[in-house]
């Protein structure tokens, strides 16, 4: 039985991503990313809920965004980012989630979680069953890639403005 009243309909996503940055300014270049985006930058936050070959249907999501210690990984103080976003659409759910940060081999694994219910209750729950939770995780996917170039991206820049160092 699906119930709309407890945690127990929500839904949940996990996604990660290598991208080729150092761990040390990862989360400050994200920062700046979703800074960007939550303003309405040159990237906004789009969701796809119908990505069909013959229609597609976008919707804007109004995100915001903070910043919180990471306590699940112990021996190292570092923030994690608070994510959400709200549809404004009844047939799309509201996002909660968190960005996360792990040095790995010379770059930084970046990880975002989160959960969502499903709009529309015991329909919608079938509907996420069915498909739903495919586009979620599509979307959360997009945002991730879309994170992890801009890192990667801006991680060139500053190596281009820096000086060729002299040799012997």
């Amino acid at each position: 039985m699906v119930t709309t009243n407890d945690d127990a309909t929500l839904t949940e996503i996990s996604v990660e991503k290598r991208c080729a940055c150092p761990f040390s300014i990862a989360q400050e270049y994200a920062q700046q990313y979703l800074e960007r985006t939550e303003t309405g930058g040159p990237a906004p936050l789009v969701v796809y809920p119908f990505a069909l070959p013959f229609f597609s249907l976008r919707r804007s999501v109004a995100m915001s965004f903070s910043l919180a210690s990471d306590v699940t990984e112990p021996g190292r103080a570092h923030d994690q980012v608070l994510l959400r976003w709200t549809s404004g659409f009844g047939l799309l759910p509201d996002f909660r989630g968190t960005i996360r940060f792990r040095p790995e081999h010379g770059g930084t694994l970046v990880m975002i979680d989160g959960t969502y219910k499903p709009p529309l209750g015991r329909p919608g729950a079938m509907f996420d069953r069915l498909i739903g939770k495919w586009i979620a995780t599509s979307t959360i996917s997009d945002l991730l890639r879309r994170i992890a170039a801009s890192l990667e991206l801006q991680q060139r820049e500053w190596l281009a403005k820096q000086p060729a160092s002299a040799g012997p």
